[in-house]
C-alpha cells in the first residue's frame, strides 16, 4: 500500500557521521601530536587540530538541516530548509517545465524544474 506522502531526503544531510567521526579522531590525533612531537613540529599538530575543528563544524551545519527537503502529497508540495519553508498547493500550479536557455541559434535545457504559479499571493501566505 502506498503512503499519501512522498518524502525526498536532503542531499546536504548525508555523511554527518563521517564528518563528525573525522573531526573527533582528528582532535585526538592532533592532541597526541601536540604532546609527543618536538616543538619544531608543533605546527603540524595545530594544522591537524584546526582541520578537525572544520570537520566538526561541517558536521554541525549538516545536522541542523531537516531530514527531508521536499514533501509531496496529493494536496501540496512543501520545501523546507533550516531557514524556513514554503508550501505550494497543486491547484495553484499553472505549469511545470524544464527551462531552456538560448545561445545564438541553439537552445539547451537547464538542470532544474520551473514552476509557473496561478496566484502569487496564495503562495506568499505559505512562506515562513
Amino acid at each position: 500500500m502506498m503512503s499519501d506522502l512522498i518524502q525526498i531526503r536532503s542531499t546536504s544531510k548525508r555523511n554527518i557521521l563521517v564528518s563528525a567521526m573525522s573531526g573527533v579522531v582528528g582532535l585526538l590525533v592532533g592532541a597526541v601530536l601536540l604532546v609527543l612531537l618536538p616543538v619544531e613540529y608543533y605546527l603540524v599538530g595545530i594544522f591537524v587540530t584546526s582541520l578537525s575543528l572544520v570537520f566538526l563544524l561541517i558536521a554541525w551545519v549538516k545536522f541542523r538541516e531537516p531530514s527531508y527537503s521536499f514533501l509531496l502529497s496529493k494536496q501540496y508540495i512543501i520545501y523546507q530548509c533550516r531557514h524556513g519553508k514554503w508550501q505550494l498547493d497543486w491547484g495553484n500550479i499553472q505549469r511545470l517545465d524544464v527551462p531552456t536557455v538560448s545561445s545564438g541559434l541553439n537552445s539547451r535545457a537547464i538542470d532544474m524544474v520551473g514552476i509557473k504559479l496561478k496566484s502569487y499571493p496564495d503562495f506568499l501566505q505559505h512562506i515562513s
